[in-house]
């Protein structure tokens, strides 16, 4: 497996950081704060409170409780599979460069990645990205442009030093 091919695999804790907003952690820590939250937020939209205090004091004291009611999720598994396979698709289109022995517009590659990448983000609200994915996914594409020049560079010299057209 090449160096650019590697950054498929390698985009993955940034897909995980972004499934870990939409599911709900399976523990009683997150559950209490989950009630907490929605007890002051008020979120639930005028639920009984005092029903909310129950069952947190239930979650609280370890008792069977009913776990809390998740908040809206502006976003699903289907947009970060989309995210995937656009960061895929860029990685694609930057490998089918080097094999082809010419080098891509890798800066055009880039900017058609990230203009769907924003395109998927508005689809949810602006809710897909924070400013740490936003921040990760920039250097994620850079580090796999930096990669791809080395890889073509290195064809080159395989070839003799043959320009690449």
């Amino acid at each position: 497996m090449s160096r650019l091919e590697e950054f498929k695999e390698s985009k993955q804790y940034i897909l995980e950081d972004t499934l870990g907003s939409i599911t709900p952690a399976n523990s009683r820590e997150a559950d209490i704060y989950s009630f907490m939250r929605s007890y002051l937020d008020d979120e639930l939209g005028g639920e009984d409170k005092a029903e909310l205090l129950e069952e947190l004091a239930k979650c609280i004291t370890g008792k069977p409780y009913d776990r809390p009611k998740g908040r809206e999720q502006f976003y699903s598994q289907k947009e970060v599979d989309e995210l995937a396979a656009i960061m895929d698709s860029f990685i694609d289109g930057l490998l089918d460069g080097c094999a082809e022995g010419h080098l891509p517009q890798a800066n055009a590659l880039r900017e058609k990645a990230w203009s769907e990448i924003t395109a998927l983000d508005e689809k949810t609200g602006g809710h897909l990205m924070d400013s740490w994915r936003r921040d990760e996914i920039h250097r994620w594409m850079e580090d796999a442009c930096d990669a791809f020049i080395h890889e073509a560079i290195e064809i080159k010299n395989s070839m003799g030093g043959m320009q690449m057209l």
